[in-house]
């Protein structure tokens, strides 16, 4: 379990369960984690991202508006979120306008 873990970073859990499914083979192990991930991916596709923040920066140059979503409400009032989005605006401003895409100036 310590040798998958160190090699994939999953959780010790996940490991486990892994390992038990195909009998030991930690090759087979971390193919089996490949293929749960892709299928728990998959799920999670679907989920509406309906919360999140809209934030604006702005400097003498011009005005980025970005707007980055969440699935819960909880997430988005957190201030690490709303932090995060700020960052995100400040460095869609600070992009040279030949790279911003619809930056106005």
């Amino acid at each position: 379990v310590k040798l998958m873990r160190e090699r994939t970073s999953a959780p010790m859990k996940e490991c486990v369960k892994a390992l038990k499914a195909t009998s030991g083979d930690l090759d087979e192990a971390i193919a089996w984690l490949r293929k749960a991930g892709v299928a728990s991916a998959h799920k999670k596709a679907d989920r509406q991202a309906s919360d999140g923040a809209v934030v604006l920066a702005a400097d003498a140059a011009g005005v980025a508006c970005v707007e980055v979503n969440t699935e819960t409400d909880f997430v988005a009032r957190n201030t690490v979120f709303q932090d995060l989005a700020a960052a995100v605006a400040r460095s869609c401003l600070a992009m040279p306008a030949s790279s911003a895409g619809a930056r106005a100036g």
